[in-house]
């Protein structure tokens, strides 16, 4: 009877562990292969909703009518964009092979969407004013229309909004994006074990997913001015493949296709900056250097 019992334990036994050995081969798997659906919807998206929301703002506001007392189209593709976006950086989070840490996600999550939140209203009274006179290209005591505003007083209560929608929203909103791409890269590294077959990235992710990646994080750099916090974020990010790789881990796919990506937006940002570096008009309009970057007549 002890020898039967023993039987049963051990065929038992076996059986929890052969249940547990897939499903940790099931997680393996579905970490190591690359997001072809998030990383396609995250580049749709971003092209329709940020960078289609001024045009949408433009164009089909007049053809709808819109008034100005209500949001805009383009101020709805901000709230669908400051929804969507988290989101998929979060599920994007969820797939490291590595776990990150809930309280860094739900952090970034939050800083996120509150960043995104402040620029959506402070950009939606600033591009609105346009419609008044107002010139984007000038600061706002140097507009004619802030010139003649009277009590004055009411100048520093639109230069509390420019601040809002221009530099504390900018920062509330790609400070917490970046620190998410850095735990998502820390996350993506794992172990170099030979005879490992990698997953790859297909082909509509070179072709396709990364071009466009890297053509709006480009846009994004250069329009929202904020070549120091991409800097700082670039050699973070190569700072961590040296030191991953030195301790004997590769890049899954995705991490791979993060990397080429913004490498391929520093090398975009070099050559954009060459090219306007002596434009004198450029240096007399915008004379922080990070500025130099932005160019008016396009973006």
């Amino acid at each position: 009877m002890s020898e039967l019992r023993q039987r049963k334990a051990g065929a038992g036994g076996s059986a929890g562990s052969e249940m547990d050995k897939p499903k940790s081969d099931t997680s393996s798997r579905r970490g190591a292969q690359f997001a072809t659906g998030l990383w396609t919807f995250l580049a749709i998206q971003n092209w329709l909703l940020d960078f289609g929301r001024p045009f949408g703002m433009i164009y089909l506001d007049k053809i709808i009518g819109a008034p100005l007392n209500l949001p805009s189209v383009g101020d709805y593709f901000h709230m669908a964009y400051n929804v969507f976006t988290p989101f998929l950086v979060a599920r994007l989070l969820d797939r490291c092979p590595r776990k990150v840490p809930g309280w860094l996600k739900d952090l970034c999550v939050i800083f996120f969407v509150m960043g995104a939140s402040i620029h959506l209203v402070g950009d939606s009274v600033d591009t609105r004013l346009v419609h008044a006179g107002y010139d984007l290209s000038k600061t706002v005591k140097e507009n004619p229309i802030m010139q003649q505003l009277q009590p004055s007083i009411l100048v520093n209560f639109f230069e509390l909004l420019y601040f809002y929608d221009e530099v504390l929203g900018h920062w509330m909103w790609y400070v917490p994006f970046f620190v998410a791409m850095l735990a998502f890269q820390w996350g993506s590294y794992v172990p170099l074990q030979p005879r490992q077959r990698t997953t790859s990235i297909p082909a509509i992710g070179w072709m396709f997913v990364m071009p466009i990646s890297a053509v709006y994080y480009f846009y994004l750099v250069v329009e929202g001015q904020i070549f120091p916090l991409f800097a700082g974020f670039f050699i973070l990010l190569i700072l961590l493949h040296i030191s991953q790789g030195a301790s004997g881990k590769r890049p899954d796919a995705n991490a791979l296709f993060n990397l080429l990506t913004f490498l391929s937006v520093m090398v975009m940002v070099g050559a954009w900056s060459a090219w306007l570096w002596d434009d004198p008009e450029l240096t007399d309009k915008i004379p922080e250097v990070w500025e130099l970057f932005q160019k008016r007549g396009l973006f």
